[in-house]
């Protein structure tokens, strides 16, 4: 795993889904993605009550996830 090859040779890392982070490395800053999905659900519904998909707006999205590892942090120094 990246997370496993980047403590041994004690490389920070970055990674953009919060899993990553959990899994043994140093940080994630990425989109909440629950939050997406329920931002996505409120576009089908718009579909599926007849609006036009190329009319709907593109979003970005509202809530970011950071998280830093702090088990990891100490090991890299």
């Amino acid at each position: 795993m990246v997370a496993d090859l980047a403590l041994k040779y004690r490389l920070p890392t970055i990674m953009d889904n919060k899993e990553f982070a959990e899994a043994g490395g140093l940080l994630s800053l990425g989109p909440d993605l629950v939050d997406s999905y329920r931002r996505a659900a409120t576009h089908v519904d718009k579909i599926l009550k007849g609006a036009n998909p190329a009319d709907l707006p593109m979003e970005q999205p509202a809530k970011l996830d950071l998280v830093v590892n702090l088990k990891t942090a100490r090991t890299l120094g």
